[in-house]
């Protein structure tokens, strides 16, 4: 009982587990579900930046891979010119909107892209 003691006292007893730890396990969870957003919203913009259409049908990997290279070259120079992540947000959105009209109106026109 004696040593129990000393413990609660601050002694050089072995270290007790804070009772934080589980809120900072839910904060933890709580920001990848978050970053989780970052992720779809990039990948699905690098995709139609890149030439796949959002209809189906069209595209081809390395343009995919090109597009992903355009949306993270945008992405990280924003946070290089120290704009916040919400402003990322809405230029990727935009890029994306941008894209995804350019696709519809060449779709419904009915021409073709030419493929290299």
């Amino acid at each position: 009982m004696g040593a129990e003691m000393r413990a609660s006292n601050g002694s050089s007893a072995a270290p007790r587990t804070s009772r934080s730890e589980p809120n900072a396990a839910l904060r933890i969870i709580t920001r990848s579900a978050a970053a989780g957003r970052t992720i779809v919203l990039s990948g699905v913009a690098a995709a139609v930046v890149g030439g796949v259409s959002l209809f189906g049908g069209r595209g081809r990997l390395v343009h995919a891979a090109l597009g992903a290279l355009v949306i993270s070259i945008i992405d990280n120079g924003l946070g290089l010119l120290g704009f916040s992540a919400g402003i990322s947000f809405v230029v990727t959105g935009t890029v994306l909107a941008l894209a995804a009209t350019v696709d519809a109106v060449s779709r419904r026109r009915g021409g073709t892209v030419r493929r290299m």
